[in-house]
């Protein structure tokens, strides 16, 4: 079941590109130019992962490797608006996506089965309940998109209780597996 959620952002689109550019090389490398309407971000581990990038006038879109999108459009000068297509554990999980500040309050999320969009708890809660008790594996590491929305999806997902530094070291850890695994 597809879903889609929306959430604001402190940071403008250019901002987004801003930090692109400032990135590369550290983060990622980008192939192309951020000035360019189309681009690809690539790990620098890891060169055949990598994102696509449209840019234009109004939004900034980022394809992940996984197919999932990020459509980021701006909200005047207060920030912008992210519309993420994708399921719920891996809202802001991806490596090649810029860091985002999230706007408290704001994440609100649709399914195939749902009229309109609906604060994240009700959204939470009917994808509990349609689900049962044959939970998503991947639900297990929500504890990352917690850290990165104020444990507004807890008790759904687990809630965030480390540091940053923690989360670091099993980001390096996860690099470090999938390249054994590719050996």
């Amino acid at each position: 079941m597809a879903s889609i959620f929306k959430f604001r952002v402190k940071q403008t689109k250019e901002v987004m590109l801003y930090k692109i550019g400032v990135n590369s090389g550290k983060k990622w490398l980008v192939e192309g130019s951020v000035s360019d309407k189309e681009f690809y971000l690539c790990e620098v581990n890891m060169p055949e992962n990598k994102v696509k990038v449209f840019s234009d006038e109004v939004s900034l879109k980022i394809q992940t490797a996984n197919g999932y999108e990020y459509t980021i459009t701006n909200k005047g000068k207060d920030g912008a608006e992210v519309v993420f297509a994708g399921p719920v554990n891996a809202l802001l999980n991806q490596a090649l996506v810029p860091r985002m500040t999230y706007v408290e309050g704001t994440l609100v999320g649709k399914s195939d089965d749902m009229s309109d969009f609906a604060p994240i708890g009700e959204f939470m809660k009917l994808r509990a309940e349609r689900y049962g008790d044959k939970p998503n594996p991947q639900d297990r590491h929500g504890w990352r998109v917690n850290m990165n929305f104020n444990n507004e999806l807890y008790p759904y997902l687990p809630e965030y209780r480390g540091n940053k530094t923690k989360v670091k070291e099993v980001k390096e850890k996860q690099v470090r597996d999938n390249k054994r695994r590719r050996r």
